[in-house]
């Protein structure tokens, strides 16, 4: 069966009523499979004889016992193309004129019908980094075919879930597994972020904690000693107190008078802000190493989005800013955008 003319006629619709069926991109509040169905069934019913064997192209229905789960699928990619060595099938489509921000997975597979009519192939690849679970590249972009849209020629590529977080991240959410962002998970994100304001609030002397851990950020990046060496070592010493008042000076160990160094040599030397005075014994105990005895650690509540690259949490914590760490997810996205988006003006996205 040709179906081009039918196709031309779709991508020709300016306005084609399936447009108008806009759904929220928080993904618990996508359509249900019921609304996708219905959509797909009766504004786009020449797409359901695309595949490219007959015996893989099932009609939607119910939920069928396990053992018959593969026949109610519909195939997008046979394993030739696909890089996975298995058929690349799906059962739930979900229609949407642009990416969600947290789509929806499924073990049986979700497909998302994203609407590119009027986009360049640039365009319709920026859709990607709507999502905002932290991702990066499997395999790369390649040209392959993709059976749902009648064996056309497509552009695709794999991305990777990193689910990249805090080491210092709650429990709750470290230990969750979910398939869909709900109101439930939001609120688990909301009440691990009260309970680590609370700690923060609860610290004593917490101001000084942030002073001291810029203060060694800096001088571990090697920007407070010049030129800065394997043996610069920060050290605190008191300076007198000739107001009455206590002056004490956070310094490298190769530290010297102006008078005493080439101009282009200067290691840190600088005095502390009198303010935090009352804490000064938290210096001494970063110093020695026993600064874990002096505070009591927080928990986190930050998951990195996108493609954020940062190494460190933004989250100041008792202990610390924390390392960035990638945890355990095995979801993937596979992206597929047709080479004639004029004929076939559709990006499809497989969770």
């Amino acid at each position: 069966m040709d179906l081009t003319p039918i196709l031309r006629d779709i991508a020709a619709n300016t306005n084609p009523s399936w447009d108008h069926h806009v759904y929220d991109i928080r993904s618990h509040e996508q359509a249900t499979i019921d609304d996708a169905v219905a959509v797909f069934e009766s504004i786009l019913e020449p797409l359901k004889d695309l595949e490219s064997d007959e015996e893989e192209t099932v009609e939607f229905g119910p939920t069928v016992a396990e053992g018959d789960v593969r026949n109610q699928l519909t195939l997008i990619s046979s394993e030739r193309n696909n890089n996975k060595e298995i058929l690349l099938t799906v059962e739930t489509f979900i229609w949407v004129p642009q990416m969600p921000e947290y789509p929806i997975t499924s073990e049986t597979g979700v497909c998302y019908v994203i609407s590119v009519r009027g986009k360049t192939k640039e365009q319709a690849r920026s859709y990607i980094n709507e999502i905002q679970f932290c991702h990066s590249h499997k395999i790369s972009w390649r040209q392959t075919t993709c059976a749902f849209l009648d064996n056309t020629l497509c552009n695709r590529v794999t991305y990777k879930c990193r689910s990249k977080a805090c080491e210092y991240l709650s429990s709750d959410l470290r230990n969750r597994s979910y398939t869909e962002v709900s109101e439930d998970e939001w609120d688990l994100v909301a009440k691990a972020k009260q309970e680590a304001e609370r700690a923060i609030d609860d610290q004593v002397h917490y101001k000084t904690l942030c002073f001291l851990y810029a203060k060694v950020k800096l001088f571990e990046d090697g920007k407070l000693c010049n030129p800065y060496a394997k043996t610069c070592k920060l050290e605190i010493v008191q300076d007198g107190d000739a107001t009455g008042v206590p002056r004490h000076i956070f310094r490298c160990i190769h530290s010297h008078p102006h008078s005493q160094t080439p101009s282009d040599v200067r290691h840190h030397w600088r005095p502390i802000p009198q303010e935090h005075n009352p804490a000064i014994k938290l210096f001494q105990a970063f110093l020695n190493k026993t600064l874990g005895e002096e505070i009591q650690p927080g928990s986190c509540y930050y998951v990195a989005q996108n493609k954020k690259l940062a190494k460190l949490c933004p989250v100041v914590h008792p202990q610390g800013k924390g390392n960035i760490i990638e945890l355990t997810c095995q979801c993937e996205y596979d992206f597929y955008i047709p080479l004639h988006l004029d004929l076939y003006p559709y990006m499809l996205c497989v969770c």
